[in-house]
């Protein structure tokens, strides 16, 4: 492959599994999971001249406390975060009435609420070529050997010297970085460049960071074993009647859906209270759309900031422990306060801004330690060590976060995660399958004939679409849900998200994952034992068992079972002002 020979590459892999059956079962055919891998070459951005050195990383740091801590800006109520709020409350009204919040800033275009911008790549567009078959199972250490040489030594055939002097990101999910560590773990004694595998880094790509994060709140909210709490996506669920989402591990799409459009529903349910307060009939839209018609940009204004104060200020969601608790308007409250970190990531994502996913990753590493979600609690902090530590240069910093997004289509909002487009082709060829699967096509004719000329085809179709006038419209048409909006935020508005002058229980309560994340971050001293594992002044330590899945909840934790060795401070000289999340949690730890 000719494109091995350039030091501007990345790869992406993935596994890629199918079930075949039989209908007539004999000796040697019977019914077989298969497990194969699928790949992408590259073209990298961002990769300075003469291509990425292994020198970038200096495998003798760690990541420190003042890495996590003062750089980890997504744990601040500053200027952005409030930023990020009122955007977010703009947006969730202007979803369902964007004709009258169109007319409040008619005449000020400059006073409406914009999300901020932290540092944004510049438009690209993504040049890719598409790997031959690597008949190997990723998924085990031992395939994942075949898959190495499959890619590097058999189809890339990179010159020697990257082997060693130079760098390959390799993205994947979370379980590819992990068991790619371990391969690496495991030959650091060999004697060859290339068996070391020094020249590789594993990088979790970001989809699946997406795809994990909704699983946490899926956990978090769900409370499928009652029905009756507004507060619970389980009781938003039934009221729209959304169907095939159970209660873990959901269809990605249905499930943001119903993320999506219940953070709006709260967000509305906000609104409906104060203008019912003021009022206003809000049971009818059109009423509501004509009081927010007739308001004036500071007025709107100043009940998006009264919306943003009462539901997401970090106060809000964790009450004076003195005063009267209202459980059921606490779970909105970490409701929307989490859901507004995933749709900041999801925003970074399709707009290229690099800073506000850096700002989400940062935060991930205490989110997933608090749900127990352990194996990508510590998946963060390997891509958070790369992305914001003193471990690597700037140039091998770039390069990380911007390669792991592709744009092709070369507009400023077509970028996506460089893993979801991997699984568009696995998507592209399992259709083949279930379309052309008899006893002669199987999944290796699959791979021989389709792997390497399906995108070539696509564009054949393209230019001979284009030639006879037709245009094959492959953007999804996303149907309007502002009447299920509006139907949830009038119910929620009329009880559930009223918050009540004293207590008030509920059927489940919603989790602060971030304080119990932070607060198990100090007690079970992860960040220590995260470094015990990474930094290499000698031999490399051995690596955390290799996951099966993304999404276990083992309590394992960060450096599994290995021994904390002598007692260190590790936030020994770090200034923490007192309004710092981890403030009040490590006054009471350290102390």
């Amino acid at each position: 492959m000719a494109q091995g020979r350039r030091n501007d590459i990345i790869v992406v892999y993935d596994n890629f599994e199918f079930q075949e059956n039989v209908k007539h079962q004999i000796i040697g055919e019977q019914p077989e999971l298969r497990s194969v891998t699928t790949g992408k070459v590259i073209s990298g951005a961002d990769i300075p001249e003469g291509g990425l050195k292994q020198s970038m990383l200096n495998q003798s740091i760690g990541l420190e406390a003042k890495d996590i801590i003062d750089n980890n800006l997504g744990l601040y109520e500053d200027e952005i975060q409030m930023q990020l709020s009122t955007f977010f409350i703009t947006e969730a009204i202007n979803n369902v009435y964007p004709d009258a919040v169109g007319s409040i800033f008619s005449g000020y275009p400059t006073l409406r609420p914009r999300i901020p911008q932290l540092d944004v790549l510049p438009v690209r567009t993504t040049e890719h070529w598409t790997l031959g078959p690597i008949m190997y199972d990723e998924g085990s250490t031992g395939g994942h050997y075949g898959v190495t040489d499959s890619i590097f030594r058999d189809q890339l055939k990179p010159d020697p010297v990257v082997y060693s002097d130079g760098l390959v990101l390799a993205y994947g999910d979370q379980a590819t970085a992990q068991l790619l560590r371990t391969i690496k773990a495991e030959q650091q004694e060999a004697s060859q460049d290339y068996d070391r595998r020094e020249w590789i880094l594993p990088v979790a790509a970001i989809f699946h960071l997406r795809m994990n994060f909704l699983y946490m709140v899926q956990r978090s909210h769900m409370n499928a074993a009652a029905v009756d709490p507004p507060s619970s996506l389980f009781h938003n669920m039934n009221f729209w009647g959304r169907k095939q989402i159970p209660s873990t591990k959901a269809p990605f799409h249905h499930l943001e859906e119903l993320v999506l459009h219940s953070f709006d529903a709260r967000v509305l349910g906000l609104l409906y209270t104060r203008l019912n307060y003021g009022g206003a009939a809000i049971e009818d839209p059109t009423n509501v759309q004509m009081r927010l018609s007739t308001m004036s940009h500071s007025e709107f204004l100043n009940l998006v900031e009264g919306i943003r104060l009462a539901a997401f200020s970090r106060q809000s969601r964790r009450p004076v422990k003195d005063s009267s608790i209202d459980i059921e308007f606490l779970n909105h409250i970490r409701f929307l306060q989490l859901v507004e970190i995933y749709k900041t990531l999801k925003h970074g994502v399709k707009y290229a801004d690099i800073g506000l996913i850096k700002r989400v990753i940062g935060i991930c590493c205490f989110l997933f330690e608090g749900s127990r979600q352990c194996r990508y609690a510590l998946e963060m902090l390997h891509l958070y060590r790369l992305i914001a530590s003193s471990a690597t240069t700037p140039e091998l910093k770039l390069a990380i976060l911007s390669n792991s997004l592709v744009n092709l289509r070369g507009k400023e909002d077509s970028w996506q995660e460089v893993d979801l487009f991997l699984e568009h082709l696995n998507l592209d060829l399992k259709r083949q399958l279930w379309a052309r699967k008899n006893s002669t096509f199987d999944v290796d004719l699959l791979f021989e004939t389709t792997a390497l000329n399906g995108p070539y085809c696509a564009k054949i179709r393209t230019v001979i679409e284009s030639q006879f006038g037709e245009y094959t419209n492959a953007r999804h048409q996303l149907k309007s849900a502002a009447d299920d909006i509006h139907m949830l935020a009038y119910e929620l508005s009329y009880h559930s998200i009223r918050k009540s002058s004293s207590s008030r229980s509920s059927k489940f309560t919603a989790p602060d994952y971030l304080s119990d994340g932070i607060e198990r971050f100090i007690n079970e001293k992860r960040l220590q034992r995260f470094n015990e594992r990474v930094i290499r002044t000698g031999p490399i330590a051995a690596a955390a068992p290799p996951a099966t899945s993304g999404d276990d909840e083992d309590d394992g934790g960060v450096g599994g079972d290995a021994d904390a060795g002598d007692e260190v401070d590790e936030y020994e000289g770090v200034d923490l002002p007192d309004d710092h999340p981890l403030h009040e949690v490590m006054v009471g730890v350290l102390s």
